[in-house]
Parts: structure tokens; C-alpha cells; sequence
């Protein structure tokens, strides 16, 4: 028996890709040492069908190659096309990435290859070549004079990839913090977009305090949580602000081990606290890290406070990112629903 193969019969193209099915000898049960060659039609010579076995070829513009993707069993017309979509969305990153700065360049205003050439120092076929792939995979296109500038989707994908690099960036300078992190709390890829790092300068984080203490000062609201503290004046920045102005909002949930350390001095107006009716707190025992999450008058921000094991602060992570803001009030909500109320706890 034969089948006339393509991809399910006919030739598609996915991002500029040509992706065939293509079912070796039945002799040849191993992958094969290499891919026929490439079809040029909609019309593909006839294989004898080996029902077992499936090769998945993709015939990428962007390598010259003809790849390989897996040899697999029972494989379905939907498993193939999700393989096929996956080496796509893989090149045209990929693509991208590796000619960002052509994108970023055509993105402005369109420019012809020789002023392209003059801009980036390239040489004219290493030129041609990037520009030929970006227009294969339909990023950039050519304009009425001659001139080459992005497309919507090109300008779209190389935002995606200057957000992917920015949180890449974050990422990396917070290595050392997100190690502290527990796993049972996952954050967010927003956490680390438009995002500022502090890394703790010694036991007593005051560059850290200072940052936090000018977050408080700043703020017309705050609510979050706490694992620890200090003595770096934080806390007293808290009270006074919640005490001290009606219309600051406080709403607050302490790590047990904190507040029965606190309770062994007279640093915290508990009573007042209480009796406040702009503050609410609440007590958890074994919270994951410090979170404040403030109002400003140009928005809310998050503040996320890493504790190693023994509870010495690490770094934070400040952001503004509205989805890190949301994420942080959901983790805050969930706590707190979980929390006893200060008043309860202390009776």
C-alpha cells in the first residue's frame, strides 16, 4: 500500500515553514541517518507505509535544513501538527533573537539595505541573508521605494523579545535572592518585569530598610505581611503613619515568631493598634517572605522581602508590574484569610 504524503496530503506552510510526514521503508526501523530530500510541489512521490513508525520533517528557512523532529508510534494528524507548530514557534524565536538588531533598527522608520549596512557594520550578504529570513517569516517587508520596515508581527514579536530579555536580566541579578524562595509559592514571570533587585549588604539591611522606608512614606496605604525584624526603623515608620493619619490604611498580618518576640519589649502600641480603626492585623505562623503591597498617588506597587532560613533578610524585588501588583494581593488575601486576628491571638 502507498500514501501520497505531504502534510496529510498536502503541503502547508507554518511561520514560512514547509512540514512534511514522510513514512520510511518498512526494511528501515531505526531513524534514518538523513532526511530525503525536501519536497518542491504539492504533489510527493508515494512511500510504502510503515504503520508503526512516523518521521516528522521540518524544512526550516532559516538553517537550510531539513530536520528531523522525532520518530514516534501511533503518532495522530493532531500530535503532528502540534509537533510542527512547536519547531515553529522555536525558529521564528529563535530568528528573532539572533536578528534583533535588525528588527529593532526597521522598526523606526524604513531603511533601505544599504543604510542598514552603514548602521550595523554588516557585511552586504550577511545583510541580505537576515533581511531574506525576516521577510520569509513575514517580520519585515519591502515598501514601494525599495525600503524594508517591520511588520505587525514583527514588531509585536520583537517587543516579546525585549520583555523576555528585560525579565531575563531581572532574573539573573536576583539569583542569589530567588534561591530563598519556597517552591509552594511560585511567583510570577511579572514579578521580575520593570522590576528593581536589592541585594542585602550585611545582616542589617539598611540600604534595604531605606528603600522601604521611603516606599512607607510615600504610601497612603499599605497591606502585607512580615516574617521579621530588624531594628531598622520600618516598623516604627508603619505605626507612627497608621496612628499618626486616619486616612492611612493599614492592614497588616505578622509571622507568629515575630509578634512573640515583639511582645518581649514595648516597641509595638499594641492596644493602639487594636483600637485603630484605620489598622487590622492578624497573625500567621510560618509565613513565606515580607510582601507590602502600597498605594501611591501614581499607583500600587509590590515590595517582596526574601528571609534566608534563618530569617536575615536577603534583597527584595520592587515592582509596579500591574500583574505582579495582582499576584501579590491574591497571595496577601489568602494569608491573611488563614490568619488569626491580633486580638484573638492575644487573648
Amino acid at each position: 500500500m502507498a500514501v501520497r504524503v505531504g502534510v496529510f496530503g498536502h503541503r502547508v506552510g507554518v511561520f514560512g515553514h514547509r512540514v512534511g510526514i514522510l513514512d520510511p521503508d518498512p526494511a528501515d526501523r531505526g531513524r534514518p541517518s538523513r532526511p530525503p530530500a525536501a519536497p518542491d510541489s504539492d504533489t510527493v512521490s508515494t512511500h510504502p507505509v510503515n504503520r508503526q513508525e512516523v518521521t516528522v520533517w521540518v524544512d526550516s528557512p532559516y538553517s537550510g535544513e531539513t530536520l528531523a523532529l522525532r520518530d514516534y508510534y501511533g503518532a495522530s494528524r493532531r500530535t503532528a501538527r502540534w509537533m510542527a507548530d512547536e519547531s515553529a514557534v522555536d525558529d521564528l524565536l529563535a530568528l528573532a533573537q539572533r536578528r534583533r538588531p535588525y528588527l529593532e533598527l526597521l522598526s523606526t522608520t524604513p531603511k533601505h539595505k544599504r543604510d542598514v549596512i552603514d548602521a550595523l557594520g554588516d557585511s552586504r550578504s550577511t545583510v541580505d541573508r537576515a533581511i531574506e529570513a525576516l521577510a520569509d517569516a513575514a517580520l519585515v517587508t519591502r515598501t514601494d521605494d525599495g525600503a524594508w520596515t517591520t511588520t505587525t508581527s514583527g514588531d509585536v514579536l520583537l517587543e516579546t523579545v525585549a520583555e523576555t530579555r528585560e525579565t531575563v536580566g531581572t532574573v539573573t541579578a536576583a539569583a542569589g535572592l530567588l534561591e530563598y524562595l519556597p517552591c509552594a509559592e511560585r511567583v510570577p514571570p511579572a514579578l521580575f518585569r520593570d522590576a528593581t533587585v536589592d541585594v542585602a549588604d550585611g545582616p542589617t539591611p539598611l540600604s534595604i530598610a531605606a528603600r522601604v522606608r521611603e516606599t512607607v512614606a510615600d504610601a497612603t496605604a499599605i497591606c502585607g505581611f512580615a516574617a521579621a525584624d530588624h531594628g531598622t526603623g520600618v516598623k516604627e515608620d508603619i505605626f507612627e503613619s497608621t496612628l499618626g493619619d486616619g486616612s492611612f490604611s493599614f492592614d497588616y498580618v505578622f509571622d507568629e515568631a515575630l509578634v512573640e518576640g515583639l511582645l518581649a519589649g514595648d516597641e509595638v502600641p499594641w492596644s493602639d493598634l487594636l483600637e485603630a480603626p484605620n489598622a487590622r492585623a492578624a497573625v500567621f505562623d510560618g509565613l513565606p517572605f515580607g510582601l507590602l503591597l502600597t498605594d501611591h498617588d501614581d499607583g500600587q506597587r509590590l515590595t517582596l522581602v526574601v528571609y534566608d532560613d534563618q530569617r536575615v533578610v536577603r534583597g527584595q524585588i520592587v515592582t509596579a508590574n500591574p500583574e505582579a501588583v495582582a499576584w501579590g494581593a491574591d497571595v496577601f488575601e489568602r494569608y491573611r484569610t488563614r490568619a488569626t486576628p491580633l486580638a484573638a491571638w492575644l487573648e
